[in-house]
């Protein structure tokens, strides 16, 4: 996809306010609604089971919150990332970038900043805490050469976003209300057929609520990143040129995988099965489409021809 999109853009903040409020609204509504739903369920299992069986059920949530304290550190060492290197010009961008937002972000210190060695321009942010988060940077995004410093910024200021609203802790709270909502409702009906229907609703009902608290929180990064960068039309030229990159990259990998015999899993066209799986993945993923998340950010604009 090819970038129309100036370099410099004026931000409207009455604009992006309207984003944001949008969004807190949507995320309190969303989050009310599971920690209801988790009260309500928990109320009707302790009925049947008891108030020691309930206290069992709540040992649940130590997953999510083994996975929230651990994760940075669990980041680091499955994606075989290494320290930034002060001599690797790309490098010392990242970490200059970083540095001038830190401030305008407001967090007391700069995150830990590692390189993976993806080929894919990934970013990413993790961290129990804006003290111990860790800015995850793919050397595919570092190599992508028509990534300007605005743009970079941009993205950089999306992360940082997460950073600020704690968007870990956040997954983990989710997570655990989830799951103790799913397994209290289906024990409580396990005596009858409802349970056989409860499984499969109540598991997609809150994974749908999460994944509508995910993207809400997706579209506040945003809003946040054309705020402390003031230029919003950065932020769209870096998705559609990192979404570009990733387009070229999986079709080199298709590529390649045509050329070799051995990697071929079928006659190369998607099954009906196949394809069915491709829309399903395509309306759960977490982030929301570009073109979406480009005309918002165009929204967020006063002037777009400077």
């Amino acid at each position: 996809m090819t970038n129309s999109h100036p370099q410099k853009s004026i931000a409207d903040e009455a604009a992006i306010e309207r984003v944001l409020q949008a969004s807190l609204i949507g995320t309190v509504s969303a989050i009310s609604f599971l920690v209801l739903f988790c009260a309500s369920s928990l109320v009707c299992f302790d009925h049947k089971f008891g108030p020691s069986t309930t206290l069992l059920l709540l040992l649940c949530t130590i997953k999510p919150l083994l996975t929230w304290y651990n994760s940075g550190g669990t980041m680091k060492k499955k994606l075989y990332s290494q320290p930034v290197s002060p001599t690797d010009p790309n490098h010392a961008r990242v970490v200059r970038l970083v540095n001038e937002l830190v401030p305008i972000v407001g967090l007391k210190s700069s995150p830990e900043i590692v390189v993976t060695t993806e080929a894919r321009a990934l970013l990413g942010a993790t961290g129990r805490s804006p003290e111990k988060a860790v800015i995850r940077v793919g050397n595919g995004l570092l190599n992508l050469q028509q990534l300007t410093s605005e743009e970079l910024k941009a993205l950089l200021a999306h992360e940082l976003a997460h950073v600020k609203q704690r968007e870990v802790a956040l997954q983990a709270l989710t997570s655990s209300l989830a799951l103790v909502s799913t397994i209290a409702v289906v024990f409580t009906l396990s005596s009858s057929l409802l349970a056989l229907l409860a499984l499969p609703l109540v598991s997609s009902v809150m994974n749908l609520t999460i994944l509508f608290i995910i993207r809400s929180r997706e579209t506040m990064s945003d809003a946040l990143s054309a705020r402390w960068t003031g230029n919003p039309l950065a932020l769209a030229s870096a998705l559609q040129k990192v979404e570009g990159h990733m387009k070229r990259f999986d079709e080199a990998e298709k590529r390649h995988e045509e050329r070799r015999p051995e990697l071929r899993t079928g006659s190369g066209k998607p099954s009906f099965v196949e394809r069915q799986i491709n829309c399903l993945r395509a309306a759960g993923r977490a982030h929301p489409l570009t073109e979406v998340r480009v005309r918002a950010l165009e929204s967020m604009t006063v002037a777009k021809d400077l």
